[in-house]
């Protein structure tokens, strides 16, 4: 009896300890690498986005609203884009806000926030294929001076803080057969003066930090 009582607890200690190792088996992780291929590729896809949006020259009646006084001036506007993904899928973006001129300050003014939605949108990762799905927000504004009333921000020149903030939660697979899925939180900062950019946050459990030139100066 008693020889038997001692195999019982055998046993049970090893289903209990195979629990527990299954309990606390990591998660599938994306590389660094990929981390920060993924980081690159959404804030590009956004900023590509936005700048096509207030570079425009016109708003389409039905996304335009209506000025609202003399000075300051204010446009409501909404919008919507979609771009294919490098090797399948789609990145989407809408968004709406308000662009306000100030003809006395000759500032122009932008801000605005909105979704952005990535469906079966695959790249080449390291050394596979990674395919992202997931919504998300994100908030930005931006500011110019000079130049004429107007929806445009042709001829205006860039000043003070750009600041765009994302944030979501994605699924992701690799053609490996490993997949997962991830939170971000990411404050991207354009200082036109010093003429920087810093992408700063949280990505998959990685603290992103990254600082370049925001744009080429033409010494000449």
């Amino acid at each position: 009896m008693q020889r038997t009582l001692h195999l019982l607890l055998a046993s049970s200690t090893v289903v209990l300890a195979a629990c527990g190792d299954q309990a606390i088996a990591p998660q599938a992780q994306l590389s660094d690498q990929d981390v920060q291929a993924l980081v690159v590729r959404l804030d590009g896809t956004m900023m590509g986005f936005l700048d096509d949006v207030w570079g425009s020259s016109s708003v389409s009646p039905s996304s335009a609203g209506t000025a609202l006084g003399d000075d300051p001036r204010v446009w409501n506007y909404s919008w919507w884009k979609t771009r294919d993904c490098h090797t399948a899928g789609s990145f989407t973006a809408e968004g709406s806000g308000q662009r306000t001129w100030d003809a006395d300050a000759l500032t122009f003014d932008v801000a605005s926030s909105g979704t952005k939605t990535r469906a079966g949108c695959a790249h080449p990762g390291d050394e596979v294929t990674i395919t992202v799905d997931g919504i998300g927000d994100w908030t930005h504004q931006r500011h110019y001076l000079g130049g004429e009333a107007g929806l445009s921000t042709k001829g205006r020149e860039p000043t003070g803080s750009w600041i765009t903030t994302y944030d979501g939660a994605f699924d992701w697979a690799k053609s490996s057969g490993e997949n997962g899925s991830c939170t971000y939180e990411l404050t991207s900062t354009i200082d036109t003066e010093a003429n920087t950019k810093t992408l700063v946050g949280t990505y998959c459990d990685r603290v992103i930090d990254r600082s370049k030139t925001w744009r080429k100066v033409d010494d000449g």
